[in-house]
């Protein structure tokens, strides 16, 4: 849906183009009131403008700008009377110095100075920016100063639970891989906890979910806006992406035991361990499929391209049409679509490498590479 900015700047600021702040907050009353209220907007934009599309208000002048409203078109302007009805779905008063989405947030969700100090009421948003705005909003309003830390009670700008379980496997996986090649954004080294690869390696659980989740909602998050530990959301969704979290000792990894590497267990099947046998390059085609996360990123990120839906690519079938769902997506497995040979140790699997494949098609695929494989190595 194409989302619009529209903009208001109190009157004592701009006696020409302003409005009044009382005004304001007798509309903001009277939506409280009634659960939404209409009001007339200017509205510079009146080409391919729908009923019903997304419009938010924006805060101009030297409080500084912050989303204070929001709702939908319920009339477009036209060439003639440059004015939208605009109905809100919820508006605050201005007095009050809250809202639901701050200057810092808004300059983190876009740097482009042009989007938010644009003077024309009207103009439309970047999917990506609409689509941030959209969260955030329903969330409780915050302090319009709001800064990088929670309020007195340590709680306000906190993300919903709705907002966290947008972090699928894929943004997780993706998260880990930034993490591994240094990225940080603001979160430190972890305290309590790590989560532990493969190799042994540990990470901070609260830096990679912070990443998958500036991936998932399209803005910088903050160490403040979500918690860690057990019972977590944050930990919930990473351990359901396939990744395994440890205390840590003393609440460090001094003196702790080394975290033992937990390889991928291969092979799974009679057929696995006929083909892998006394081949190595196979071996690593199967740890690469089934690695921890991998399947569940692969698919993850399917699902969201493709309807929610999981389907083969190779035959198109959709098993929980005739399976049902959770069953059918069983049917749908991963397979690492780059040859073996090409496979080089220190290489990190990229989703683009991985195909969704139904049983069968994947039988066929691990035959071809059977077949492959003994043709570059016969013994």
């Amino acid at each position: 849906m194409t989302s619009y900015l529209i903009t208001w700047k109190p009157q004592s600021e701009n006696p020409k183009k302003g409005w009044p702040e009382a005004a304001l907050a007798q509309l903001a009353e009277s939506c409280e009131k009634n659960c939404r209220a209409r009001e007339p907007w200017r509205f510079q934009r009146f080409k391919g403008v729908t009923k019903g599309e997304r419009v938010f208000l924006l805060q101009q002048g030297k409080r500084g700008h912050a989303i204070l409203g929001y709702g939908t078109i319920a009339r477009p302007s036209t060439s003639e009377d440059r004015t939208a009805e605009i109905q809100f779905d919820a508006l605050l008063d201005p007095r009050k110095h809250l809202c639901f989405v701050a200057k810092h947030e808004l300059h983190r969700i876009s740097s482009n100075p042009n989007l938010w100090g644009n003077q024309s009421s009207g103009i439309s948003l970047p999917d990506d920016v609409g689509a941030a705005l959209e969260r955030l909003v329903k969330r409780d309003p915050i302090p319009q100063d709001s800064e990088e830390r929670p309020g007195p009670d340590g709680n306000y700008g906190r993300l919903p639970v709705e907002e966290l379980e947008q972090v699928q496997a894929d943004h997780v996986l993706e998260a880990v891989q930034r993490v591994l090649a240094g990225e940080s954004g603001d979160f430190e080294d972890s305290t309590t906890y790590d989560i532990v690869l493969e190799d042994g390696s540990r990470l901070p659980p609260k830096k990679v979910f912070g990443i998958a989740a500036k991936l998932a909602l399209g803005y910088e998050i903050q160490p403040y806006q979500f918690t860690g530990g057990e019972d977590s959301p944050c930990f919930r969704i990473l351990r359901e992406a396939g990744y395994s979290i440890v205390a840590k000792i003393d609440g460090s990894t001094q003196g702790a035991k080394p975290a033992e590497p937990t390889p991928t267990i291969i092979p799974v099947t009679s057929e696995d361990r006929e083909w892998t046998e006394g081949r190595p390059r196979l071996v690593k085609h199967l740890r690469r499929e089934r690695g921890a996360g991998i399947a569940k990123a692969k698919k993850a990120r399917y699902r969201r391209e493709n309807g929610g839906k999981l389907a083969c690519e190779r035959c198109g079938l959709q098993p929980a049409t005739v399976y049902g769902e959770p069953n059918g997506d069983a049917c749908i497995e991963v397979h690492h679509a780059k040859p073996v040979s090409q496979m080089k140790d220190g290489d990190r699997t990229r989703l683009e490498d991985l195909l969704c494949l139904c049983a069968n098609c994947h039988r066929i695929e691990h035959f071809r590479l059977r077949i492959l494989d003994k043709e570059l190595d016969p013994a």
